[in-house]
């Protein structure tokens, strides 16, 4: 990859659901731009911290669940206290559920909307006020190509990755003033864990 015309250098990005699939394909592609990586996860960074540092940045490891507004706080604070900043903010972690919505209880409906639109929107708040200070800030929203025309068995994740959807377009607008750019990603069919 020619990265001559992309530099991160002396940025630090925290990327979360950084351990495999499309998590860890990001924060490789920010290391090698120069960024140092706060990766955040379940199961903390997994193989995603030996390629990072291979690239000879440094990492910080979290496992955390994001779904949960106090992981969201330690995580920040963590980062903060570990490289001082972040720069680049990658919302990526999600789990899916597959099935007929009437099958869906309620408590797999709340951690799906937890886990895959709820942490979006606290690492956002977490990262926002630095940003807004610095008048300098990126944040990058993975959402899904079902979140723009819904799939059949997967309401409730094509409902919470339309939800980033929209928080991203709000959010592009409320910071936009402050020089802190928000974008959404809405992959297609990719093949990682998640999908298999």
């Amino acid at each position: 990859m020619d990265l001559s015309l992309f530099s991160l250098e002396g940025k630090t990005a925290l990327v979360t659901g950084v351990s495999r699939g499309l998590g860890q394909a990001m924060a490789i592609a920010l290391a090698m731009a120069g960024a140092d990586i706060v990766g955040v996860g379940l199961r903390g960074m997994g193989d995603t911290q030996a390629l990072v540092e291979a690239e000879g940045r440094r990492t910080y490891e979290i496992r955390a669940d994001l779904s949960q507004r106090n992981a969201a706080e330690r995580v920040a604070k963590e980062a903060l206290a570990a490289f001082g900043k972040v720069d680049i903010l990658v919302n990526n972690a999600g789990i899916s559920w597959i099935g007929l919505l009437q099958d869906m209880d309620v408590s797999q409906w709340n951690t799906l909307i937890a886990s895959n639109l709820s942490s979006v929107f606290h690492c956002c708040k977490l990262a926002v006020p630095g940003m807004i200070k610095k008048q300098s800030g990126r944040i990058v929203n993975i959402s899904s190509v079902w979140g723009v025309c819904g799939a059949s068995c997967e309401a409730a994740y094509s409902a919470s990755k339309g939800g980033v959807g929209a928080l991203t377009q709000a959010l592009a607008k409320e910071l936009a003033p402050s020089g802190v750019r928000v974008n959404c990603i809405a992959p297609g069919v990719i093949q990682t864990q998640m999908l298999s």
